[in-house]
């Protein structure tokens, strides 16, 4: 599937969560709906492959905020070619928030749950995978900070292995971002959309031959019921075997609250 026909794809898609506090686009974070909303959650990928066909996939999710700091989710992601990928279900707990102003906040949260064998066959893991995590965050004037770090039990290698969640082993996924408020250049007394450029790292530790480190620039737009995201996946260090390394990506999404 060439460039066109992706971006296309995303004004089909379902949508995702209104991200306040900043959530950026490619970092975990300590964020919820809040008591008893909830929201659906669309990303678009889109990856070129060394030698080997792109892949194309949609990752819905579908969170539950309940007590204001707790939320529950099920993400069903899909692959154009090879059809459904295995589900996962989490949770995540809120234990510190610090709101120290209008925008200015301090946070922190831990999550864990677990991904299913509920692909095809031809991409699923055949196993359940455990994982545990945690997420901080810090937003002060028009500038944030987010640091998370996952740990992921997967016990059997995927037929096809398009990811570092395709092999077998331990896997360390440590993830940041950066970001700043274009505009507006200061808030008054309502919340506002808002705009931000955004920078994500991602790297990811499981082996020798399973390691992948990314930055994603990018653009994040929220309004009071809804987000939009755009970013830029670029490889900095790959080492892996028995799968094509992946030449760039391209993010996609759109978050809604109800």
């Amino acid at each position: 599937m060439r460039m066109p026909a992706l971006l296309a794809g995303l004004f089909v898609v379902v949508a995702a969560p209104a991200a306040a506090a900043q959530q950026t686009n490619l970092t975990p974070a300590p964020t919820t709906p809040g008591d008893a909303r909830f929201y659906p959650e669309t990303k678009l990928f889109y990856y070129a492959r060394d030698g080997a066909d792109d892949v194309v996939e949609l990752k819905q999710r579908f969170t539950y905020g309940f007590r204001g700091n707790s939320a529950a989710w099920l993400e069903v992601p899909y692959d154009f070619d090879e059809g459904m990928a295995d589900a996962t279900i989490g949770f995540k707990y809120r234990f510190l928030q610090l709101d120290i102003g209008v925008v200015d906040t301090l946070r922190a949260a831990v999550f864990g749950g677990v991904e299913l064998p509920t692909g095809e066959e031809v991409i699923s893991t055949d196993s359940v995978d455990p994982f545990l995590g945690a997420t901080v965050m810090e937003i002060h004037g028009r500038f944030g900070w987010n640091l998370a770090a996952t740990v992921h039990s997967i016990g059997d290698d995927a037929p096809i292995q398009r990811s570092p969640m395709d092999v077998d082993g331990t896997l360390v996924h440590a993830a940041g971002s950066l970001a700043w408020r274009v505009d507006p250049v200061e808030y008054g007394s309502d919340f506002v959309a808002a705009s931000y450029l955004v920078l994500d790292s991602n790297a990811y530790f499981g082996g020798s031959d399973n390691t992948e480190w990314w930055l994603a620039p990018g653009f994040l737009y929220e309004a009071p019921d809804f987000a939009l995201e755009l970013s830029l996946i670029l490889p900095l260090e790959q080492d892996v075997s028995g799968r094509p390394e992946r030449d760039y990506g391209v993010l996609a999404g759109l978050r809604l609250l109800f």
